[in-house]
């Protein structure tokens, strides 16, 4: 054995192996065949599948005490101020950062908390992380840059 492969394969606890390539000895990290590769990728997909379902199901989740927090809102108007104040303590900011939020009231957040933005933004969020993960044979998820020169796109 060669000494650099011992290190890599120890160190760095690679799977080397030596196969035979076109007729040449190759020696690198244990090739996948087309076998185990759609494996991964449809162990992927309903890895991805499952994460929406969740995201589906907490969104639905969050309608539904939106919709019940609308309700109490309308029987009890004072109900909204005392929201606003426990979700306020739940922050858990120093006096220094309160001043950044003194402008909220409970008129301000109508637009927002417990309405049909929040829920979208809630869903469009939860969307973009289960997004983010790199998926394995598949260009990394860096953002596509247009050149204006070639008229290509080129990831950073």
């Amino acid at each position: 054995r060669n000494g650099k492969q011992w290190y890599q394969r120890r160190v760095h606890g690679k799977q080397w192996y030596q196969r035979r390539v076109h007729g040449s000895v190759e020696c690198g990290v244990t090739a996948l065949t087309a076998h185990s590769r759609s494996v991964i990728e449809m162990r992927q997909e309903l890895m991805w599948t499952w994460s929406f379902l969740k995201v589906i199901l907490k969104t639905v989740h969050l309608s539904l005490i939106c919709l019940y927090m609308r309700l109490k809102f309308i029987i009890d108007p004072t109900a909204r101020e005392r929201d606003l104040e426990q979700v306020t303590e739940s922050y858990d900011l120093p006096q220094e950062g309160l001043k950044y939020i003194e402008w909220r009231n409970e008129y301000t957040v109508s637009n927002f908390f417990y309405t049909w933005n929040m829920v979208k933004d809630f869903f469009i969020t939860q969307m973009q992380d289960i997004n983010k993960t790199a998926v394995l044979f598949s260009p990394a998820p860096n953002p596509r840059l247009h050149d204006p020169l070639t008229g290509g796109e080129s990831s950073i």
